[in-house]
């Protein structure tokens, strides 16, 4: 739950045992973790402000994206609050190879599958993209999708993203993330924008 690398192993206590030993089997602070966030990174550490509130992002009540900002092409977080400075610190979030190369890993594969998702459902080949919407929602590093879809709601997508990604995005948004539409209609799949039509599949092309 902290660097969403979906190798949780460990149950991790939020708030360290050693702090607040009457939370130990407190079933909302107990948060799945990998081992190396829990053991190598984390470990005891429960950093607070001024007045006693902890200032790591808790998962489980928070929404991280308030704290952080994700840049997908670099795999790397900005922070947004003190909570998210504090964050990327005791997690490593930005210092660790496998994390950062994951996550420039997953923007490849999201921008791909999500053009070729939008190709299919504009041929017609729904089981072809249904299979695409699975593959995007399995994808271990979550964050990357979800900041990719944020950037498209930005005025200038086309511009940050390239227009055949934005277009295929606005689609995706658009059917509730990908959801191939009932009764196989592609009534809810928006047109190509005229910069990218060159590039897209007609329903005659097979």
């Amino acid at each position: 739950m902290y660097c969403l690398n979906s190798a949780g192993t460990d149950i991790e206590h939020f708030e360290p045992k050693s702090r607040r030993p009457l939370r130990t089997f407190c079933w909302h602070n107990h948060l799945l973790a990998c081992s190396h966030c829990n053991s190598n990174y984390k470990r005891t550490e429960y950093p607070c402000d001024d007045f006693g509130q902890c200032l790591l992002i808790d998962p489980s009540v928070d929404d991280p994206f308030d704290h952080l900002e994700l840049l997908p092409a670099t795999g790397k977080f900005k922070a947004k609050t003190r909570k998210g400075d504090e964050t990327l610190r005791v997690f490593g979030l930005n210092d660790r190879f496998d994390l950062v190369s994951g996550r420039v890993d997953a923007y490849v594969k999201c921008r791909d599958v999500l053009i070729a998702w939008y190709r299919y459902m504009v041929g017609g080949d729904f089981g072809e993209a249904e299979l695409r919407v699975h593959a995007l929602h399995r994808e271990p590093f979550a964050d990357v999708l979800r900041a990719i879809e944020d950037m498209a709601r930005l005025p200038y997508a086309s511009l940050a993203l390239g227009s055949e990604l934005a277009t295929a995005l606005e689609a995706w948004l658009a059917t509730a993330r990908g959801t191939v539409p009932e009764g196989r209609l592609l009534a809810n799949v928006p047109t190509a924008r005229p910069e990218a039509s060159a590039v897209l599949p007609s329903p005659m092309d097979g």
